[in-house]
């Protein structure tokens, strides 16, 4: 049986539910199971050892990909991809290697606080690798270093899951399941064949713009399955008001940004 996963908060704050984030992607779990912290501190930490698997431009955000396959993405503040990187700087590359507690960006709390939504970062797992958030930081301050989040050893129903005939189809094909943006979604974030296919419902469901910010995060996870060797292709479904084409168009650039 594999030892459980811990995840140690990588800054000084508050900690609290992820569904207090003062955004709907996060909130709802979209993006995946976490906790969130509003900072005092100025530099992210790594919260575990692992491979950093992407870092954009704007510098606002950082996945880690431990040995085991889980996959950690920290989003510095709310709305921060639209200071353009100022503020932030960069102390890892991707590619690389940490260990828990290394410095990987330094940030402004003070420029970002004024120019962005909110400084509230999640810290969400986007793939589990199949392993159960078995505890939780309760809600209050948290120091750097201390326990955020612990994943337990994986399921042996969710081992049993990867060869079930769907998963066993998808290896021997090379095909995935279709992702969906929409919440309660069954896919998950489980990638097995050379691309990611990923349908957008829309903000309103079927119908309403994304919003910015939205759409960069999914460029952050989409460029991360690209930089891999994937193809990446999405299906915009709020055609009611039209603004599927607008999205479609802004989150294949942000991808490309991320190249």
């Amino acid at each position: 049986m594999t030892a459980p996963l811990i995840l140690h908060a990588p800054l000084d704050g508050w900690c609290d539910a992820l569904a207090t984030t003062p955004d709907e992607v996060f909130a709802a779990g979209m993006m995946g199971e976490g906790l969130a912290i509003d900072p005092t501190s100025a530099t992210l930490l790594a919260p575990c050892a692992g491979e950093i698997v992407s870092i954009p431009a704007s510098r606002h955000a950082v996945s880690l990909r431990t040995a085991c396959g889980v996959e950690i993405l920290i989003h510095i503040g709310i709305d921060t991809v639209g200071l353009g990187g100022a503020g932030f700087t960069a102390l890892v590359v991707p590619g690389a290697q940490v260990v828990t507690g290394e410095k990987l960006i330094a940030f402004d709390l003070d420029r970002i606080a004024r120019g962005a939504k909110s400084l509230v970062t999640p810290i969400v797992v986007t793939a589990a690798a199949g392993r159960p958030i078995a505890a939780r930081h309760a809600a209050g301050p948290i120091r750097a270093g201390e326990m955020l989040l612990s994943l337990g050893p994986a399921l042996a129903a969710a081992a049993a899951s990867a060869t079930a005939p769907s998963a066993r189809l998808e290896e021997r094909h090379r095909v995935a399941l279709c992702l969906h943006d929409m919440e309660g979604s069954a896919s998950g974030r489980r990638t097995v064949g050379p691309f990611v296919y990923v349908r957008f419902h829309g903000a309103q469901k079927y119908s309403g713009r994304y919003a910015d910010d939205t759409l960069d995060r999914w460029a952050d996870w989409l460029a991360a399955r690209s930089h891999e060797g994937c193809e990446v292709f999405g299906y915009f479904n709020n055609d009611i008001g039209g603004h599927a084409p607008r999205d479609a168009v802004r989150l294949r650039d942000a991808i490309a940004k991320r190249a």
